[in-house]
């Protein structure tokens, strides 16, 4: 194997998965430095976070820590860097960054100017403004900008005051779905389409639970989808995996976000790709596509995310089931409204999946339930 790469994120387990099935070792830098992750990686630092944020200190240090070795070697940013372009952009001048430029990123969080350029492209999205909305205020939800996830996504509430961090937008009915692509600056190459699901929860809503990978979208649709992939594209030079991030009902796309990042839904297709989406990955950042498309090769696959509702102890020697993966070590507590672990479940047919999904959530929360109880 070569070289271990560096990884930032605040979760890299799906990524230093991908490392490892496309024969690369890598040094993870995250929130979490959980088992699974752990058991792939050379090394797993565990970065300092305030409120699920990671601190801008804390991954400086650990960049600043990082053998010659590896930082040569080169860096591989995911989800929750999105404040932090400084850093990356700071390391970026020393040494190999594979993902978009700064500019980008910082384009793809400012809501002003990423809406602007969808209106310039005439890429619909909903109706968006920066000033408390006057009509209408149960149509309106409040967004954070440089936030991802959707746990900051909020209902408007006319006598709450906001800080100029946030942006308003309609509330549009339909589907969440995304299309996950390779970009090499100028071309995309599908990866795949999937729907999202949110939590529901009062506290946070629109907060991302998981996804599958299959949407009820006509050709139509998804020809319209890959069509604003591509200008985005063109007048961005993305470069790697992206996702964008969209509603779709029976008469509209509506595009909500582009993460300019490996998102969440790699896995839902990693396992099918000989070299892992990672190494494809870096290979689009310096301007190859890959040979084959990978739309058709994945089997139904969900992922889910289970939050805490109250404090959760993991127990010493809790027996982990494959399916599960994000596993926390034994003799941590997990806050309420924080991610205890995912679940995961594939197959032939979409509902049987969805099924397999539900019941292992429930499984795993009754033996976490029964171990606290045996404990």
């Amino acid at each position: 194997m070569t070289e271990a790469i560096a990884i930032v994120a605040l979760s890299g387990r799906a990524l230093a998965q991908s490392a490892r099935r496309g024969g690369m070792r890598s040094t993870v830098l995250d929130m979490f430095a959980d088992k699974d992750t752990q058991a792939v990686a050379d090394r797993v630092v565990r970065l300092v976070q305030n409120n699920q944020v990671l601190n801008s200190l804390s991954l400086q240090r650990c960049l600043q820590n990082l053998p010659e070795t590896v930082a040569r070697r080169g860096l591989v940013y995911g989800a929750g860097l999105d404040r932090l372009t400084d850093v990356i952009a700071a390391w970026g001048e020393r040494y190999p960054v594979y993902g978009n430029c700064q500019e980008v990123v910082r384009c793809a969080n400012n809501p002003r100017q990423f809406f602007a350029l969808l209106a310039a492209l005439n890429i619909p999205f909903p109706e968006t403004c920066f000033a408390p909305p006057r009509k209408n205020i149960s149509d309106w939800l409040v967004k954070k900008q440089c936030s991802s996830g959707g746990g900051h996504v909020q209902q408007f509430d006319p006598l709450q005051h906001y800080n100029s961090d946030i942006y308003f937008q309609k509330f549009v009915n339909g589907t969440a779905v995304s299309l996950l692509f390779l970009a090499d600056g100028h071309r995309i190459q599908t990866v795949g389409f999937n729907t999202q699901w949110v939590t529901g929860q009062k506290k946070k809503p629109f907060q991302y639970q998981g996804a599958i990978n299959r949407v009820n979208l006509s050709s139509d649709q998804r020809m319209e989808i890959l069509d604003y992939a591509e200008k985005l594209t063109a007048v961005l030079n993305l470069k790697g995996l992206n996702t964008l991030d969209c509603v779709a009902s029976a008469d509209n796309i509506n595009v909500l976000e582009l993460n300019p990042r490996p998102g969440a839904t790699l896995e839902l297709y990693d396992q099918d790709v000989t070299t892992g989406l990672l190494r494809q990955h870096i290979e689009a950042c310096q301007g190859k596509l890959p040979a084959n498309d990978n739309r058709f090769l994945s089997p139904v696959r969900a992922h889910q995310i289970i939050y805490a509702v109250s404090p959760v102890l993991i127990p010493d020697g809790f027996h982990w089931p494959d399916w599960a993966s994000d596993r926390p070590a034994g003799g941590q507590i997990i806050a309420a409204g924080c991610p205890i672990c995912s679940v995961t479940a594939d197959g032939e047919v979409e509902a049987t999946v969805t099924e397999k999904l539900q019941a292992r959530r429930q499984f795993l929360l009754a033996q976490l339930q029964q171990s606290r109880r045996v404990a």
